[in-house]
């Protein structure tokens, strides 16, 4: 008899991938030259954008699928709570942003944010903010690096687990670096997270519930 195989990857497994149901065409794809594309969902009645919401795509395997990020956002794995249509509803453009390859370094994704982020505001009617939000470490690293359109976006950023990986002296090098830090703990002069809610649940990637989701509504630029 054989031994039972572990298999440590989890969901990165690329043999784990799971088909999404096919998602609202967006209304417009921008292909971005760095490795990436944003798919575009404008509020209603818009034939450009206007008040932008950037939300990024994580770390994961195999290019981003804006199926999967609908499916979580809107669709069926979000059941109790319907993203898009509440950013809509307050006059908000979503732009998906996702990546050819979600396993390359934070600084190579990092570019195709930043594209990303320069497109939305080169096409953008009006002067509002723009904000970035992410499910991982892409609008903190913005900050870091100094990117060109940091100064006219408002950071949001959504970090799986809760943990303390936005904080802008954050260096793995350093003794006291604990990426388990329990935020309520953080002086907010050592951190960059100015807010943040506790989720009560974990969810899989993507899915929205109604506690995280009207916060994050609540937090946006106006």
């Amino acid at each position: 008899m054989s031994a039972p195989v572990a298999n440590f990857w989890g969901d990165l497994d690329p043999n784990n991938r799971v088909e999404f149901p096919e998602a609202k065409r967006p209304d417009e794809t921008w292909e971005l030259s760095d490795g990436g594309s944003a798919w575009v969902y404008r509020a209603p009645g818009r034939s450009n954008i206007r008040r932008p919401v950037i939300l990024s795509d994580g770390f994961s395997s195999l290019p981003s699928s804006y199926n999967e990020l609908y499916y979580g956002l809107e669709g069926a794995g979000s059941p109790d709570y319907k993203f898009i249509s509440a950013l809509h509803e307050r006059g908000y453009d979503l732009v998906l942003l996702g990546y050819e390859d979600r396993t390359r370094s934070i600084i190579d994704n990092a570019k195709v944010a930043t594209e990303c982020i320069l497109n939305a505001i080169a096409r953008q009617e009006g002067d509002a903010r723009l904000t970035l939000g992410n499910f991982s470490l892409v609008a903190g690293l913005l900050q870091l690096l100094g990117a060109p359109a940091t100064a006219h976006h408002e950071a949001t950023c959504f970090v799986p687990s809760g943990s303390a990986v936005d904080l802008l002296d954050f260096d793995l090098a350093t003794p006291e670096a604990d990426p388990f830090a329990d935020l309520r703990k953080v002086p907010e002069e050592k951190g960059g997270l100015h807010s943040f809610l506790l989720s009560e649940t974990s969810t899989p990637h993507t899915s929205m519930t109604q506690q995280l989701g009207e916060w994050i509504v609540d937090q946006l630029a106006d």
